[in-house]
C-alpha cells in the first residue's frame, strides 16, 4: 500500500475517507473499510495512528447502519461444509478439488473479530485478542470465543504444516489443500472447525445485521 501515492496521505484525508467509507457503506466502501481498518503503525508518530481509530471507533459505533453492511459482508462468505458434513471443495485447474484454507477459513474469523472491534471500539488488532476482548465486554461468551480461537489456531497450523511440506517438495506455496493429504482425525477436526466458524456468522447476522445475509 506504502508503494501508492493514493494512500500516501495526511490525517485530515484519512479521516474524510473512513467518514464516506463508514457513512456510504456500499459494497467498495466496506472493502476499503475492511482491508484498512486493521491498521498497525510500523514507523513514524503512533498518535497518529491513534487519533485516526479513535475517530474510526465513534463513528462505527454511532452507525447501526454501517455495522450491519459489515456484519452481512463478514457473514457471506460460504464456509466449505456441507449439510451432511461434506466438504464443498472448489476446483483449481493446477491443484485439482481443494479447500481455500485462507479465504475460506482463515479470513471468516478475523471478519468476525473486526465486527466485534468495530461495536465494540475494541483497539486490538490481533483477531485472538479481540475475541477475548469480547467476552470481557459481556459480548461473546467464553465458551464461544474460546472454541473460534481453537479453531483458528488449528487451521493455522494445518496451513502451516501444508505450506511446510510444499516447501520440503520444492513447490510453490499455496492456500489450496486437498483434504486428502489429512488423515482422518484431521479431517474430522476441520469439519468441526468450519461447523463452529458457520453458526458464528449466523450470529453475527442475527446479532449486527438483522439476520439478512
Amino acid at each position: 500500500m506504502a508503494t501508492n501515492e493514493k494512500w500516501r496521505q495526511p490525517l485530515a484525508v484519512w479521516k474524510d475517507r473512513y467518514r464516506n467509507w463508514i457513512e456510504k457503506p456500499d459494497p467498495e466502501n466496506v472493502l476499503n473499510t475492511t482491508i484498512f481498518f486493521d491498521m498497525r503503525c510500523v514507523a513514524g508518530e503512533e498518535g497518529l495512528v491513534d487519533t485516526l481509530r479513535a475517530r474510526i471507533f465513534e463513528w462505527s459505533r454511532a452507525n447501526r447502519i454501517f455495522l450491519s453492511f459489515i456484519a452481512r459482508a463478514a457473514s457471506n462468505t460460504k464456509v466449505p461444509l456441507g449439510f451432511f458434513r461434506n466438504f464443498l471443495l472448489q476446483h483449481d485447474e493446477k491443484e485439482g478439488h481443494v479447500l481455500d484454507l485462507k479465504h475460506q477459513a482463515i479470513a471468516p474469523v478475523v471478519d468476525i473479530a473486526r465486527v466485534y472491534a468495530l461495536a465494540l471500539g475494541l483497539a486490538n488488532v490481533n483477531s485472538k485478542e479481540r475475541l477475548k476482548m469480547a467476552v470481557e465486554r459481556g459480548s461473546l461468551g467464553q465458551e464461544e470465543a474460546s472454541n473460534l480461537i481453537d479453531c483458528f489456531e488449528f487451521i493455522h497450523s494445518v496451513r502451516f504444516r501444508h505450506q511446510s511440506n510444499q516447501i520440503k517438495r520444492g513447490e510453490p506455496l499455496t492456500n489450496n489443500l486437498s483434504p486428502s493429504s489429512l488423515s482422518r482425525f484431521e479431517r474430522e477436526h476441520l469439519k468441526d472447525a468450519f461447523h463452529i466458524i458457520r453458526n458464528h456468522m449466523d450470529r453475527i447476522s442475527r446479532t449486527y445485521a438483522g439476520g439478512i445475509q
